[in-house]
């Protein structure tokens, strides 16, 4: 009906919902009763300002520990007969093997030769910044 503060002359008489707005703040209802013709009411609507929207939250931190870099060493291998060598399902080579790299740690190498029917595993236990070397004869 117009801007406040507002005048309305052709209400009659009763019960009326009076509503306001205005940006940035929650609408306003009442409830206002005229009771006689030509009765003024003056009626006040408070609104409440709109909560600022809430900061978005940073992202959560990733509870996994960080990564440590690998420490990796060499492993230099010679088989009699020749072998290929595996580490789990990946294949690092045929003998010899010089200075592959491989993380620190002990592996089970599992060695292969079609030509001579042999398949066995060995141990290596890979030192950090240093070259294991093992020679054997199957």
């Amino acid at each position: 009906m117009g801007v406040a503060p507002v005048t309305v002359e052709t209400l009659k008489v009763g019960e009326h919902e009076v509503e306001a707005a205005l940006d940035g703040h929650q609408p306003g209802k009442r409830s206002v009763t005229l009771p006689k013709p030509g009765e003024r009411v003056l009626v006040e609507v408070a609104l409440l300002p709109v909560a600022p929207a809430a900061p978005e939250p940073p992202p959560p931190s990733d509870p996994r520990p960080k990564a440590r870099p690998v420490a990796m060493g060499k492993l230099t291998l010679k088989t009699t007969p020749w072998t290929s060598v595996f580490l789990g399902s990946k294949k690092l080579g045929d003998t010899p093997l010089v200075d592959v790299p491989l993380p620190a740690g002990t592996h089970v190498l599992k060695l292969t030769n079609p030509d001579s029917n042999l398949e066995s595993s060995i141990e290596v236990d890979v030192k950090p910044g240093q070259t294991t070397t093992k020679k054997l004869r199957l």
